[in-house]
């Protein structure tokens, strides 16, 4: 039995079983055109923990320090072909824990902070997973390359299709990261709270701070013109919200509005990816 998690009541929740939910928790989360992939991310992000240090750390040897995250990204490069698909699952095992890192270069050396230079670090043996975890090879085909081309006109430039992917890869991060912490939650304090508030309260303090702001300047008044794009938009069906604009206190702001405003609409608050600054 491989450990992933002991609870305060010395309870047990082993790598396979913690892998396997936070897989279907995942892909519950992802829309149609990703729920494969993230599957297949949910089910390696914590191969790692097959890792012998890890278990023996897990048991009570804290004197170890052992990363498990690298392994499952290491893990892609030996079951699928190497594409944006392969790519995408990389960037949110390795950073589900530490955050989305730059991609660097084929040049870089392991002790570059990059996704080059994290896959370089040696691991220990973990290729018992596979005893225990079912990852179908679903990128054969390079379903995130594809739908890329979908969408693809003339307009596009290599920036935006970058901007594309970059948004594509928050969301899946977004999905195993959400999905792999109320597993935990789940298990560790015997239950996870989802987010309950009162919506229409929350709008009514945003429209209060929105009173607030001036446009003054260039910045200022781009941002006022895609906050108000924002509440133009908002009866529009849709699962994900693509927005770019600058960083700052109103991006935060317009969001949670988006966001407040749906929930009023349709009364739930589905999963929403909003931005890239």
């Amino acid at each position: 039995m491989y450990i992933a998690h002991k609870n305060d009541k010395n309870e047990i929740q082993t790598v396979e079983d913690h892998s396997i939910n936070t897989a279907i928790l995942a892909k519950e989360f992802a829309i149609d055109s990703l729920k494969n992939i993230v599957y297949s991310i949910g089910l390696l992000h914590d191969i790692g923990k097959y890792q012998p240090s890890f278990q023996f750390r897990i048991k009570g040897d804290n004197s170890i320090k052992i990363p498990h995250a690298l392994c499952g990204a290491k893990e892609v490069d030996s079951i699928f072909n190497k594409n944006l698909t392969s790519i995408l699952m990389q960037y949110c095992i390795s950073g589900h824990h530490t955050g989305i890192q730059n991609f660097g270069s084929t040049a870089d050396t392991y002790q570059e902070n990059t996704l080059c230079g994290t896959l370089r670090r040696e691991t220990e043996d973990y290729s018992v997973y596979r005893t225990e975890l079912e990852v179908n090879t679903i990128c054969e085909i390079d379903e995130i390359g594809n739908l890329l081309k979908e969408t693809a006109t003339e307009e596009n430039t290599s920036q935006k299709l970058a901007e594309k992917f970059a948004f594509l890869t928050r969301y899946a991060f977004s999905c195993l990261t959400d999905a792999d912490s109320i597993d935990t939650q789940k298990f560790c304090e015997g239950g996870y709270e989802s987010l309950i508030s009162n919506f229409e309260n929350c709008l009514d303090k945003l429209n209060q701070r929105f009173k607030t702001f001036t446009a003054v300047t260039p910045l200022q008044k781009t941002r006022q013109v895609l906050q108000n794009q924002a509440y133009q938009k908002i009866d529009e069906t849709g699962k994900i919200f693509l927005m770019n604009m600058p960083t700052g206190e109103r991006v935060i702001i317009v969001i949670g509005a988006i966001n407040a405003l749906i929930s009023r609409i349709s009364g739930t608050l589905n999963k929403y990816i909003s931005c890239i600054a």
